[in-house]
Order: C-alpha cells, then sequence, then structure tokens
C-alpha cells in the first residue's frame, strides 16, 4: 500500500481547511446546470476525500468513480464513506463495487476503478463524464505523464479540477533532496509550484 490510511484520515482536515472556497463553489454551480445525475471521476482518490469535500455541495444524484492505483487503500473507501456518511445522517449501501449514499437531495452512488489513471479512458466512462477532479496527485506525475493524462480528458472534452494545496517551500531546505541531486522533472514541478502561488 502507497499511502497510509490514517494518514490520509488525519490530512483531512488540513486540506479541507486549505481549499478555495470561492473556486468550490464556481466549480460546483457549474455542475448545478447539469440535467440528470452529475458523472465525476476522481484520480488519487485515496479514500474518497474529494467525494467529502464536493458531492455535500451538489444537489440531485451524483455518480463518483474513484481511481487509484493501490487497491488496497482504494478497498477500504467505501467504509470511510459510509461512516462519513453516518455523520451527515445519511444511510448508505455496500454494492459490488462500491458504496452508495442515501442523501434526502439525491444518492450519492460511489464505484471503485483500482488502476492507473494513465489508463483512465480503461477504467471509466469518460465520454459521459461532466468532470475529473484530483487532489494533491499530479506532483507525482512526470510532464509526459501529466501530457498523455491531459490528453484522454481533452479527447472527450472532460473538465479538470486539480487542487494542489501547497503553501511555498524550499524542497532542497527541508532536506527532501538529500541523497541524491535534483533531477530536470523535479526543477520543473517546483517550478510550476513556484509559479502557481505567486
Amino acid at each position: 500500500m502507497g499511502f497510509d490510511p490514517d494518514w490520509l484520515k488525519e490530512r483531512w482536515r488540513f486540506d479541507a481547511e486549505a481549499r478555495h472556497v470561492a473556486l468550490t463553489r464556481a466549480v460546483c454551480e457549474h455542475l448545478t446546470s447539469v440535467r440528470g445525475a452529475v458523472y465525476i471521476v476522481d484520480v488519487g482518490a485515496g479514500l474518497g476525500a474529494n467525494v467529502r469535500h464536493v458531492a455535500p455541495s451538489l444537489p440531485g444524484e451524483q455518480r463518483w468513480w474513484l481511481v487509484d492505483n493501490d487497491p488496497e487503500l482504494l478497498s477500504k473507501a467505501p467504509g470511510a464513506l459510509a461512516q462519513w456518511a453516518q455523520g451527515q445522517g445519511w444511510a448508505s449501501t455496500p454494492h459490488q463495487d462500491g458504496v452508495t449514499l442515501h442523501r434526502p437531495e439525491g444518492a450519492l452512488e460511489v464505484h471503485l476503478a483500482p488502476g492507473s489513471m494513465m489508463t483512465l479512458d480503461k477504467l471509466v466512462p469518460l465520454q459521459t463524464l461532466d468532470l475529473v477532479t484530483a487532489n494533491a496527485v499530479f506532483d507525482l506525475l512526470s510532464e509526459a505523464q501529466f501530457a498523455d493524462f491531459v490528453g484522454q480528458l481533452t479527447t472527450h472534452q472532460v473538465a479538470l479540477w486539480a487542487t494542489l494545496n501547497v503553501t511555498g517551500m524550499s524542497f532542497e531546505s527541508v532536506g527532501v533532496f538529500d541523497d541524491e541531486p535534483l533531477h530536470d522533472e523535479d526543477r520543473w514541478v517546483i517550478g510550476l509550484y513556484s509559479a502557481h502561488m505567486r
């Protein structure tokens, strides 16, 4: 397993506080114009933090696909989401590949899609999606991988909402690269973070 579930649970509160409120509102307002159920994929989904953050702001029925390349971690998402739903006063029903959360505003159906986001078109129905979300995941990709990923979305004209919770830092000063020198792709990612934070 890549990321520890307990660590992801602990960071949820900090990630939630770091979310851009106005941007979240704008995305949710856009999605309310969708007729029928809203179809969303979350890549690098882990325990379903983006579902917890976005779903309460959307009316009506929702269909989510959680994509993660760690099937063991992803298998814990239905239980984590059911526990969260219980705290919201919603019932939940497990199903073959996920869980359905029963909200008064409409059912929130969550499907697990274990696999790589690099083959997203083989895991989920891209042609019917309204949105792809990702939180703190693209720093794990090279520039070429990111371009390939975005290419999949462009082909199907699917919007991407990527949130990166970075407050700005010097990677050299915190000892991240003590054991090896910076690579060109490291510099590329650090440059993107720095430019974004200006």
